[in-house]
């Protein structure tokens, strides 16, 4: 009988990873009335960007779900909020699948921002 290969248990690493160091995002799907809570992994990075001759600190938050998790691709009528980043609702921006080809990856807009 052959080994397993890693890619045999890529759904069953994902779970347990993703659960096991994710945080707890709030997601509503387009359409839906309520968020629900799901497992992400958040990359919050911190950047400086050139403004008129200074520079600035920039936010560029990264998520990835499951696919699993989030079947459809998610558009801009989807809502997330995240625990780190109070009291603001943000929408993705730039979707596309993860190397591993199981996961959405995306920045966030913010859903207030005129930007």
């Amino acid at each position: 009988m052959p080994l397993p290969r890693l890619e045999d248990m890529d759904r069953i690493l994902d779970r347990i990873t993703t659960d096991a160091l994710g945080d707890t995002i709030r997601y509503r799907p387009a359409g839906e009335p309520a968020y629900g809570t799901l497992s992400a992994d958040v990359n919050y990075v911190d950047g400086e960007l050139p403004f008129d001759g200074g520079q600035v600190i920039a936010q560029d938050v990264t998520v990835s779900v499951l696919m699993v998790d989030v079947p459809a691709k998610p558009g801009r009528g989807v809502r997330l909020q995240l625990p780190k980043v109070t009291a603001r609702t943000f929408h993705p921006i730039n979707v596309r699948r993860d190397r591993m080809g199981t996961s959405w990856m995306f920045e966030l807009k913010d859903v207030n921002s005129n930007a």
